[in-house]
């Protein structure tokens, strides 16, 4: 390639990147934000309480109906960004709150590089306004997790009110597109939902992210738009409460890469992957468990498979090639009925199911991604393709296949692969 293409080949990736809202320079400089209970600081020095600065400090308690009697009169110390720009916040810090309150135009991106921040009676991030692409993929807020750091957002949510008619229920909620990034780690507990965006796209590249939540973990709110895109990381939802689908969007889910484990609450009828409008896997490793049937796109790029187990069960669940060879391994730490997989390994063919046995081999949080052996548990038997009614239990042959005696699991694989007894 010649030096006046390479040339022109740099200047259209910077007019893309800018056409979204950033901008490029030699060496981007960062505001510090270094946060604790007995104060914060910004670059050094103690944060302003001058709502002109880009980052400036309020407290405000929180008055909506769903705050606990005792904590009626609990102060949160927000930390509040008004321009474009990257800021990087680290310490332990209680009853706070990082918010985004930047122009239209303005990209933020917040690097979290050891933070620890709990609200109990609102959102312990909050974006309220900045830049939109409305594009997916695309985000105007991005929170990147700094290489080797560890953090944990614990929140809780708000009510719609006359002057916020928005109700924010997860412990990181955002009213634009947000992207996470980064090599880092990030925990998040919320008492209702975990991360949610309320309008457009959230989108995951990078990190390691648990989500522990009383609802849906990770929620795209926004009905027939929001779209869920995770292209890489390590990323484990599980709705602890009484309700709550693992990964839930009112527009679409796609999956194109990392490792996805989604836990829908074992108190509920709901998903582990739930969509209105399309889940795809195109990639990665995937898992999703509930206690209700939701559809995969059957033109996913990468080969899935369906199981619905007549009692559910919380088993380790093996497959196994037509050599008997496991392929995929799982040890559910609550009983579903439900079970969506994909993974890179499975391929055109002819797969086992089997019920408990041992598993030994690479393995975190269940999910084994080098398996050295597998004694064998009991093996399921395929009941053909099945069409749901939409109720557990409600599985039901095509008219003139009988199910073969003693089956007590029909699997769902409509693109690929039979299973045999």
């Amino acid at each position: 390639m010649s030096k006046a293409k390479k040339l022109l080949g740099i200047f259209l990736s910077v007019c893309m990147i800018s056409s979204y809202g950033f901008s490029v320079t030699a060496e981007e400089e960062e505001t510090v934000i270094v946060m604790s209970d007995i104060g914060i600081t910004v670059d050094g020095s103690d944060i302003s309480q001058n709502a002109d600065e880009n980052v400036y400090l309020s407290e405000v308690t929180e008055t909506h109906a769903d705050v606990a009697q005792e904590l009626k009169d609990v102060k949160n110390k927000v930390v509040t960004i008004t321009k474009p720009g990257t800021y990087r916040f680290s310490g332990k810090i209680s009853d706070a709150q990082i918010a985004v309150a930047a122009g239209e135009d303005d990209s933020v991106n917040i690097v979290f590089d050891g933070v620890d921040i709990t609200c109990r009676t609102a959102p312990a991030v909050l974006v309220r306004s900045a830049y939109e692409p409305a594009e997916p993929g695309k985000a105007g807020v991005t929170l990147t997790l700094a290489d080797g750091s560890d953090n944990t957002v614990t929140g809780s949510h708000t009510a719609a009110t006359e002057e916020d008619t928005v109700k924010h229920d997860g412990a990181v909620s955002s009213n634009v597109s947000l992207l996470i990034n980064g090599e880092g780690k990030l925990t998040v507990n919320g008492d209702t939902e975990g991360i949610g965006v309320k309008f457009k796209h959230l989108t995951v590249d990078g990190g390691t992210i648990y989500v522990y939540s009383n609802d849906d973990p990770i929620n795209g709110s926004e009905d027939g738009v929001a779209h869920i895109t995770i292209n890489g990381g390590y990323v484990f939802c599980n709705a602890v409460g009484t309700e709550g689908d693992g990964i839930d969007s009112n527009g679409y889910i796609t999956i194109n890469g990392g490792t996805v484990i989604a836990l829908a609450s074992p108190n509920s009828m709901d998903s582990g992957i739930d969509s209105d409008r399309g889940s795809v896997i195109n990639g990665g490793t995937v898992v999703g468990a509930g206690n209700m049937f939701d559809e995969l796109d059957e033109n996913s790029g990468q080969l899935y498979m369906f199981l619905q187990f007549s009692e559910a069960t919380d088993d380790l669940i093996c497959i196994t090639d037509s050599s008997d060879n496991p392929v995929f391994a799982y040890d559910f730490p609550f009983s579903y009925s439900y079970i969506s997989l994909s993974c890179p390994q499975l391929e055109e063919g002819t797969y086992h199911v089997y019920k408990g046995g041992e598993a030994s081999g690479t393995q975190s949080d269940g999910l084994y991604t080098d398996i050295s052996s597998y004694t064998k548990g009991t093996q399921m038997h395929h009941g053909g393709i099945s069409y749901s009614t939409g109720r557990p239990g409600g599985m039901t042959p095509p008219d003139g296949m009988t199910p073969p005696e003693g089956m007590d699991v029909p699997c769902r694989n409509r693109r690929r692969g039979t299973f045999q007894s």
